[in-house]
This record gives C-alpha cells, sequence and structure tokens, in this order.
C-alpha cells in the first residue's frame, strides 16, 4: 500500500503543480507582460506629450517674434520704428503681396530712402538685430553724382507669419 500511496502523492504533486502552472503561473505571466507592455506605451505617451509641450512653449516664444496676423501693417511699423530709431527719412514704403508658403505667410514691404552708407549700415545693424524677426531679402544701392553725396537705398525686408498650432 505504501508504493500506491507514494505513486498516488506523486502523481497528485505532479497534477497540482500542472494546474497551477497552466491554470495560475501562465495566466498571470500573460496579464503581466501586457501591463508591462502597457506601462511602456503609457511612459513613451506622457514623453511625447512632455516633449510636444516643451516645443510648444518655444514656438510660443518664437511667435512672439513674428507678426500676430498675416498681414504686412505689423512689418510696416516695425521697420518705421527702426528707421525711425535710426534716423531715416523714408522716401516710400511698399507693401509687396504675401505669399503662401505651405503653411506659413511670407510677408514682405520695399522700402527707399537716401542716406550715408554709413547710416545704412547701422539700419540694416539694428534691423537684424531686432527683437523682431525681420531679414533683408534684397538691398539695392544707387550711388550719388559724386562720394560726397548720399546713396539711394532700396530694400526689400521680410518676415514669416506662422498660424497658432492647433492640436
Amino acid at each position: 500500500m505504501k508504493p500506491a500511496w507514494v505513486s498516488g502523492v506523486i502523481v497528485l504533486a505532479l497534477a497540482g503543480y500542472f494546474g497551477y502552472y497552466n491554470g495560475i503561473y501562465l495566466p498571470n505571466q500573460k496579464r503581466l507582460r501586457k501591463l508591462q507592455e502597457q506601462l511602456t506605451q503609457q511612459q513613451q505617451t506622457q514623453e511625447l506629450r512632455a516633449q510636444l509641450a516643451q516645443s510648444l512653449e518655444q514656438v510660443e516664444q518664437f511667435r512672439k517674434r513674428l507678426p500676430p496676423e498675416p498681414e504686412t501693417a505689423w512689418l510696416v511699423r516695425e521697420v518705421g520704428k527702426l528707421a525711425e530709431d535710426t534716423g531715416l527719412q523714408l522716401t516710400s514704403i511698399i507693401p509687396q503681396t504675401p505669399r503662401q508658403l505651405s503653411e506659413l505667410t511670407h510677408l514682405a514691404v520695399a522700402i527707399e530712402f537716401v542716406t550715408s552708407y554709413h547710416t545704412l549700415g547701422k539700419f540694416i545693424s539694428r534691423l537684424e538685430s531686432s527683437k523682431a524677426f525681420l531679414r533683408v531679402d534684397e538691398l539695392g544701392v544707387a550711388r550719388g553724382a559724386d562720394e560726397t553725396k548720399p546713396a539711394q537705398v532700396r530694400l526689400i525686408i521680410s518676415t514669416l507669419y506662422v498660424p497658432p498650432v492647433k492640436l
């Protein structure tokens, strides 16, 4: 009877082990792997959200240096202020037609004035180091009759309008 009893205990132990392994351990391991995958996905999602929030914050900081609307009036005011600060007398300000560039709008203005080379350099320096994002697209200089006369200058200055980011 003892060998039958030992065999019965061994069979019962093996059945219990296989029952535990297949009925409890494997399903729990599958659930654990699934939870780990979900956790990893959630962590990646949180990282992406944090990066997106940081990028949007940077974009908004840059937007402060760009026109608030896709119109050249802002650019005319900015260029006018810079000219006034430099002591330039503009002879003409001609807003250019805005051009659509994918999601952006290219805004430009053509200005003309008569000035010395020194004042022209000072104006361009202020323009390119101003808080607003401005760029000289074109520069034309016609020298005066002699070197003592001021030069006739034509500049095309531009910037970009970036619409607000919509999520």
